[in-house]
């Protein structure tokens, strides 16, 4: 079973909690800038559909979106923070899509990969959608892994 959720459906999504939580703007109709993302969050659905949801973000998105977060100088925030920022971020887009699922449906932890040249896989998942987006803030990108052919 795929989401019945469009591109822009996600955008909307991602603009609501960049906006409203973190007061920054998406560049929008742009392409995202080309970036190394330092930082991505997982979170795992469970039930009627399985599958994931990956928050990918530049260093400066994590860092910018901490300070936000946090009512921080953007000097005064620490590797820490930044791994706090995007597993709360993807919880919370996890949420969202989490509301358009059938029921059943239960979001596990959220995980945050932090570094260089690695790879988030989640096994036997196809990316159902993905989007990359520049944000006055940094670069992100937003995808959704569907698991098996539930």
């Amino acid at each position: 079973m795929t989401i019945q959720c469009t591109n822009d459906d996600l955008v909307a999504i991602t603009q609501n909690i960049v906006e409203t939580v973190l007061h920054a703007t998406l560049h929008l109709g742009e392409p995202a800038p080309a970036v190394q993302y330092a930082l991505s969050g997982c979170i795992q659905l469970a039930g009627a559909w399985q599958g994931a949801v990956i928050l990918d973000c530049s260093d400066e998105f994590a860092a910018q979106a901490a300070a936000a977060m946090f009512g921080l100088a953007p000097d005064a925030v620490e590797p820490q923070d930044k791994i706090d920022t995007v597993a709360e971020l993807v919880n919370m887009l996890g949420g969202n899509i989490k509301s358009i699922l059938p029921g059943p449906s239960f979001l596990a932890l959220p995980t945050v990969t932090a570094g260089e040249d690695y790879k988030i896989e989640v096994p036997s998942a196809t990316c159902e959608s993905m989007i990359e987006l520049g944000s006055s803030i940094g670069a992100l990108r937003f995808s959704i892994w569907r698991v098996g052919s539930t």
